[in-house]
């Protein structure tokens, strides 16, 4: 994909609006994110209910390349179907994006009001495709479920470990971290009972489209103090990264579809919570991160009334050929 020289978030002559000069399908008709206008958004009663077979998952990498917060997938069979769907999409990536301020910081805005956090949770087509670089020049091959944060009072008890490792000085500037830990994705998911989706692309080079993006009505919550970790993430250079988002792009004539349904959403729970939060170090040893060891619950409950939540790995992207670059 997309060398790192060749774009950036900065304005130094390879910014955003600078990003069509390199890459001639950013002047598409089918460029993300965008503002969804609540009203002018065709309502639509969902038939089948989006399903999410999230996996806990071991030996994640969380880095940050001086562009992206994001979490990578090394082994992994978290997948999702329905909804939207008419494929089966695995998830790879974790991404974080975040503001200066309260009112900055989602790549999406609903009726122009931008949140404080988005995160995207980024799948690959597995029925068609047999990795993410193949299903990334692939017609369907995408799709991204868009999650947005607004303050809270209380902690987002789903994020704390993220927030600790945010926190560790020595994890200011550019790194990559393994950690081997239990992080599950539902714990990003309270509600997908109401969603709004549409035909996009993605928000960085080379901007594919070929994204259904799925946008939870429910806005998530979390705290000042929680916001103030991502708001301290630096770059090699020690500058912050809040604000590494995309400007909106026009709608051009887009249907973007409204869906809801009455019944509970389907996450199907595979294996208990009871691990801790280790991290590799230089000498092949495991440090326990005693104060991130926990049992990570959702908000809520699923259909059974079971703790939907547990924190968990996630997947080293990995293709054939040029590295990939989301």
């Amino acid at each position: 994909m997309a060398h790192t020289s060749s774009w950036s978030y900065a304005d130094n002559g390879f910014g955003p609006h600078t990003w069509q000069d390199r890459y001639k399908v950013a002047e598409g008709n089918l460029q993300s994110p965008i503002n969804i206008d609540t009203e002018a958004a065709k309502e639509d009663i969902i038939v089948e209910a989006i399903k999410f077979n999230y996996l806990p998952m071991k030996n994640s990498t969380i880095t940050n390349d001086g562009r992206h917060l994001q979490i990578t997938l090394t082994r992994n069979d978290s997948v999702v179907t329905g909804g939207p769907l008419t494929d089966t999409y695995q998830l790879a990536v974790i991404r974080f994006r975040w503001g200066h301020d309260n009112d900055s910081g989602s790549e999406h805005a609903i009726n122009d009001q931008n949140y404080p956090l988005e995160v995207q949770l980024i799948h690959w087509n597995k029925s068609l495709y047999k990795n993410i670089g193949e299903a990334m020049g692939g017609e369907n091959g995408l799709c991204i479920i868009g999650l947005l944060y607004q303050v809270s009072d209380d902690d987002n008890e789903g994020l704390m470990p993220i927030i600790k490792l945010l926190s560790r000085e020595e994890n200011k500037g550019c790194f990559s971290l393994e950690v081997k830990s239990n992080i599950d994705p539902t714990c990003f998911i309270k509600d997908m009972t109401s969603y709004w989706t549409y035909q996009g692309s993605l928000t960085t080079p080379p901007m594919s489209e070929n994204v259904t993006w799925i946008i939870s009505e429910d806005i998530m919550k979390i705290s000042e103090k929680q916001l103030s970790a991502f708001r301290n993430v630096r770059n090699s250079s020690g500058e912050l990264m809040a604000g590494h988002c995309r400007p909106l792009c026009p709608l051009n004539g887009r249907l973007v579809r409204f869906c809801a349904m009455n019944s509970n959403y389907n996450i199907e729970d595979t294996q208990d919570n009871n691990n801790t939060l280790v991290e590799d170090c230089d000498d092949d040893k495991e440090n326990e991160i005693v104060d991130a060891n926990a049992n990570y619950s959702c908000d809520d409950s699923g259909p059974d009334g079971t703790d939907k939540g547990y924190f968990e790995d996630i997947y080293k992207l990995e293709a054939i050929g040029d590295p990939v670059d989301l």
